[in-house]
Parts: structure tokens; C-alpha cells; sequence
């Protein structure tokens, strides 16, 4: 058992008894936390941990109750997937394989262009549309 996992198993523990809510909360913050500590030395890390965080902050949406808490929500998630695709980007660059580096690039270019396709315009106020170019064109497409 690696280090992240004992951590979540403690973390399970103490939070056991506190709300649906507090439990989503923090895990949410456990979860970027531990993507920041591993961005730099351990990026595959990051990435599950940033796809974790996204889990989370899907659920804290189904928590809004009306006067724009769906929309913030949403534009938080959307911030959390931006640093998962922009990671992924980064290991595909970086990969000598050019099947693993495909696989990375096309995993960047499905999660921005989810962002850009947002139903409710959020993904127009990224910089979404210019990075699904880029990659497109990094993918010969």
C-alpha cells in the first residue's frame, strides 16, 4: 500500500460519521492537494488524482439549488479538467513512443474539446477552441 492509499484510508476514517456534503468537500480538496504534490515528480499521479477531484466536483454540482450554483459549479469542474488536459498534453509532448504520445495528445484534445462544447457557453470563456487547434494539428487531424 502506497503512501496516497493509507492517507485515503485515514481520511475515510475520519470523515466516516460527517455529511454527504463534508465528505465531498474534502475529499475534493484531498484530491487536488495530492495532484499539486505530484504534478511536477509524478504526472500519471496528478492526472488520476485531477480525474478524482472531477468525480467530486460532478457531485458538489448535484448539490446546487438555483441562483447560478450549477453554472459555478460547473466552471470549477471545468478548471479542474484544464489542469488534467493540460498534464496530459504535457505527457504526451514528452513521450518517445508515438503511440503513448497519441494516446495522451488525443486524451487532452477529448477532454478541451468537452470543455468547448459546453452546453451553456462556459468552455467560450477558456482559451478551449485555440488548444483543440493545437492539438488537432499535433495529431495530424
Amino acid at each position: 500500500m502506497d503512501d496516497f492509499d493509507r492517507r485515503l484510508v485515514q481520511f475515510r476514517k475520519e470523515y466516516r460519521e460527517r455529511t454527504l456534503v463534508d465528505r465531498t468537500y474534502a475529499l475534493l480538496e484531498f484530491h487536488l492537494r495530492w495532484a499539486k504534490a505530484a504534478k511536477a515528480s509524478n504526472p500519471e499521479l496528478a492526472v488520476r488524482q485531477y480525474l478524482l477531484a472531477e468525480k467530486q466536483q460532478s457531485t458538489i454540482g448535484t448539490f446546487a439549488t438555483g441562483a447560478g450554483e450549477g453554472l459555478a459549479s460547473m466552471s470549477d469542474l471545468y478548471g479542474i479538467m484544464e489542469k488534467r488536459a493540460e498534464l496530459l498534453e504535457r505527457l504526451g509532448d514528452a513521450a518517445s513512443d508515438r503511440t503513448v504520445s497519441h494516446r495522451y495528445l488525443s486524451e487532452a484534445l477529448a477532454v478541451w474539446s468537452q470543455i468547448d462544447a459546453d452546453p451553456n457557453g462556459l468552455g467560450k470563456d477558456t482559451s478551449a477552441a485555440s488548444i483543440v487547434r493545437r492539438l488537432k494539428s499535433k495529431l495530424g487531424k
